[in-house]
C-alpha cells in the first residue's frame, strides 16, 4: 500500500465512514486525495448538525484564545480533514506523516480532472443508511456557518462538467468515425484476410 496514490470522489459518501477508511489507508502508507468534499454527507438534519457545530464554535481556551484555542474551520475540505485527523494519532511522527498524505479539495482541481476517481462502497450514503433518514450535505452546513465560496465552487464545477460533456460527445463521434472506416477497410479486404479476422473475433 505504501506509495499508492488514490483519488476519491466524495460525492454521496458519509463523512465519518469515509474518514475512517482513509485514515486506515493513510497509516498504511497510501497517498489519498478527496475531491468534491462539499458533496459529502453527514447523517441527521441540517438544524441538528448546525447546532452541534455552533456548540463547537463556543469552545475557547482561557489562557490565550487567539494563540492556543480551537481552530474552527468553515470550508468543507478542512472540516473533513479535521475529521480524518481525529482518527489518527496525529501527535506522533507516524500519525503526522499519515495526515500529510491526506489531501482534500472543494470541487475538482484542474490537475485531477483526468485522474481516475474511485468510490468507497462501505461509506456510500445510499448503501449504509435508509433513504428515509435525513442527511446534511457538508457544503450546506459549511455555508450556514460562514463559508462564502459555495457559489464560486458551483460555477467552476458547472464549467468543468460542461467541458467534460463536450469532450465525451467529441470522443463518441471520433470512435464512430473510426469504426466506420475500419468496417469499410474490412469489407474491401480479400477473402483470406476476412477469414483470418473472423477467426480472431
Amino acid at each position: 500500500m505504501a506509495g499508492k496514490q488514490i483519488v476519491i470522489d466524495g460525492k454521496s459518501h458519509l463523512v465519518g465512514r469515509l474518514a475512517a477508511t482513509i485514515a486506515k489507508q493513510a497509516l498504511a502508507g497510501a497517498e489519498i486525495t478527496v475531491v468534491r468534499c462539499e458533496e459529502l454527507h453527514i447523517s441527521g438534519p441540517l438544524y441538528r448538525n448546525r447546532r452541534k457545530f455552533m456548540e463547537f464554535m463556543n469552545l475557547r481556551s482561557n489562557s490565550n484564545p487567539r494563540k492556543h484555542s480551537h481552530i474552527h474551520y468553515r470550508s468543507p475540505a478542512l472540516m473533513f480533514k479535521r475529521v480524518c485527523r481525529g482518527m489518527l494519532p496525529h501527535k506522533t511522527a507516524r500519525g503526522t506523516s499519515a495526515l500529510a498524505r491526506i489531501h482534500t479539495f472543494e470541487g475538482c482541481p484542474t490537475k485531477l480532472e483526468k485522474a481516475k476517481k474511485v468510490c468507497v462502497p462501505d461509506a456510500l450514503k445510499n448503501i449504509r443508511i435508509m433513504n428515509t433518514m435525513p442527511t446534511t450535505r457538508l457544503g450546506d452546513l459549511a455555508t450556514s456557518v460562514g463559508w462564502r465560496y459555495a457559489s464560486n465552487v458551483e460555477h467552476l464545477e458547472t464549467k468543468r462538467k460542461a467541458a467534460g460533456e463536450t469532450y465525451w460527445v467529441k470522443k463518441q463521434e471520433t470512435q464512430a468515425e473510426f469504426r466506420a472506416k475500419r468496417e469499410a477497410v474490412v469489407n474491401n479486404a480479400p477473402q483470406d484476410i476476412k477469414d483470418a479476422l473472423a477467426l480472431l473475433e
